[in-house]
């Protein structure tokens, strides 16, 4: 009867870790792209940060691809200047992204150091925005995000919003 209880009670303490690891209650940081059209009728896509329980972190850093062929980004719009160490628009000659349709991207950080970031700000936070020229696609399917970094202990998501 001991090693029943023994094995139950090793169970219970087993579910208890898969319960409490990182995997399973793992917070996240959520990208979301939402296209919208500007006064004078430009395509716009808006960049938008989202973080499990408004958490404050040490940043985030991801990219944001596209086609040449498709689409043509006009002006790039910086709205959190907070902790931001550069969005600039690159060529994807590594294909970051595994797609060998996108051939560049916009490359957008924040780091704060101390943990703080987005301080003072509320959920979800504008990021920043920028104009197009393109097909008249949406933008989820002209647009893919990938992560370039996070915190420890965080997961990576993004989506894509036709407005």
């Amino acid at each position: 009867m001991t090693k029943n209880r023994e094995i139950k009670f090793t169970g219970v303490f087993f579910m208890l870790g898969m319960l409490l690891s990182g995997s399973v209650l793992a917070q996240e940081q959520k990208i979301s792209l939402l296209e919208e059209r500007t006064p004078n009728g430009e395509r716009e896509a808006i960049a938008y940060y989202q973080v499990s329980d408004d958490e404050l972190t040490t940043g985030i850093g991801f990219r944001v691809h596209f086609s040449s062929e498709k689409v043509n980004v006009l002006e790039v719009e910086s709205y959190l200047e907070l902790s931001n160490v550069g969005i600039d628009i690159m060529a994807d000659t590594q294909d970051l992204d595994q797609d060998p349709h996108t051939d560049f991207y916009i490359n957008a950080a924040w780091v704060d150091l101390n943990g703080e970031w987005p301080a003072a700000t509320t959920m979800p936070v504008k990021l920043f925005s920028f104009t197009f020229d393109a097909l008249t696609v949406p933008a989820s399917e002209l647009f893919t995000i990938s992560q370039s970094s996070t915190p420890v202990g965080f997961d990576f998501v993004s989506a894509i919003t036709n407005n």
